[in-house]
């Protein structure tokens, strides 16, 4: 024993400093104002440090308290220990449990077996690590790496600033996104997935700019096997992928690329281009601001819009409602099922016509008009080659100009 006012209990102890208590066998203690109560403990260069257990071990620090046995305290301050075979080194750190590694300042852990790197962490579970600033874990074997990552549950990975990862085996890489359910993974900034083995690349899976959002009431939740690449898209629904920007499905095994598309619900539908809405199951969309409700339609083009089934559009501003009708043209308008129109601005409302060129009116069925500007009202089986005939009923008019036909004149 070296010092002053040392108080001494024990055996095989031994003791430089001053003001040093020491109560137990075969401890060591070198500094000024420790307490110390066990055994096989040991103090080295240490400061109003507090030991109660054994086989403890603090070397260059003050003020810290430990509590157990095996426990290491190495160049730090103000820690606080509780358990079995933790390891320290920093300032204001607090471990409760046991084969904790602590390293930095004011880190916390409640559990066993894990790992803290950094400023400010904390963990409460098992076989955790918690590297960067002010990282939060709640569970089992999850790693977050970086700043204000949370990560609850197990087997979760979080890296970047500001990251959510809740459930079993998410992968969450970027800052602040969002996972939740089983086996997703998401890589960019501002994403938010519920599901099950979804995979976004990009940014924000909640599109700001698309206004129809407000019809997708459970958007982004119940999601299942999606995969996102782009920026600002959303899902609701199973096995969709999405590439592009400000996307959004409600509905399974859509596939969407471009920017702007709504597929607002509907299944096995494909979109490719931009400001595409749909309605639907099995349609497919290549263009620009097509709008389509009903089921197995193809649209290549751009503005279409129409209601119906099994119908084909290739051209632009085309507007019909109906089902099996085929259009290639621009601007027509078309009400009816089974009409073929090739041309532009033609007006057509009935059942299985043929119409070829433009700014024919066509009202009835079965008929047949091939020209510009004819006009085949209230009518069925006519057939008229040639420009602005008239016909009623029943009638053929061939190469004409300006003829009105009416009741099977020929």
């Amino acid at each position: 024993m070296f010092g002053n006012l040392n108080y001494l209990d024990g055996n095989f102890n031994r003791i430089e400093g001053n003001l040093n208590i020491l109560t137990g066998n075969i401890n060591t203690v070198v500094g000024s104002g420790n307490e110390v109560n066990g055994n096989r403990n040991n103090i080295n260069n240490g400061t109003l440090n507090s030991v109660i257990g054994s086989a403890n071990f603090i070397i260059n620090g003050s003020a810290n308290n430990v509590q157990g046995r095996s426990n290491t305290v190495i160049n730090g301050n103000l820690n606080a220990v509780n358990g079995s075979r933790n390891n320290f080194s920093g300032d204001r750190n607090r471990a409760n449990g046991n084969s904790n590694n602590v390293r930095g300042t004011g880190n916390t852990a409640n559990g066993n077996r894990n790992n803290l790197l950094g400023w400010l962490n904390t963990i409460t579970g098992n076989a955790n690590t918690a590297i960067g600033i002010a990282n939060t874990i709640v569970g089992t074997n999850n790693t977050a790496v970086g700043i204000a990552n949370t990560a609850s549950g197990s087997n979760n990975i979080v890296s970047g600033n500001g990251n959510t990862a809740s459930g079993v085996q998410n992968v969450v890489i970027g800052n602040e996104n969002y996972a939740s359910g089983v086996q997703n993974f998401v890589n960019g900034q501002q994403n938010i997935v519920n599901g099950s083995q979804n995979m976004v690349f990009g940014m924000s899976s909640l599109p700001s700019s698309v206004t129809s959002l407000s019809s997708m009431s459970t958007a982004s939740s119940s999601i299942n096997m999606n995969s996102f690449t782009g920026s600002q898209n959303i899902i609701n629904g199973r096995q969709n992928i999405i590439i592009g920007s400000q996307n959004g499905i409600v509905g399974n095994n859509n596939g969407v690329a471009g920017s702007g598309n709504l597929v607002l619900s509907g299944n096995q539908n494909t979109l490719v281009g931009s400001g595409n809405s749909l309605n639907g199951n099995l349609n497919s969309i290549i263009g620009s601001g097509n709008s389509v409700d009903g089921n197995r339609n193809i649209v290549v083009g751009e503005s279409n819009s129409f209601v119906g089934a099994n119908n084909t559009v290739l051209g632009s501003g085309n507007t019909f409602q109906g089902r099996q009708n085929n259009i290639i043209g621009s601007n027509n308008e078309l009400v009816g099922n089974n009409n073929l129109v090739l041309g532009s601005t033609n007006d057509l409302v009935g059942h299985t016509n043929r119409v070829v060129g433009s700014s024919n009116t066509v009202a009835g069925n079965n008929n047949f008009v091939l020209g510009n500007s004819n006009s085949v009202i209230s009518s069925r089986n006519n057939f008229v080659i040639g420009s602005s005939n008239l016909s009623t009923d029943s009638n053929m008019v061939l190469s004409g100009f300006l003829n009105i036909w009416r009741d099977k004149m020929i």
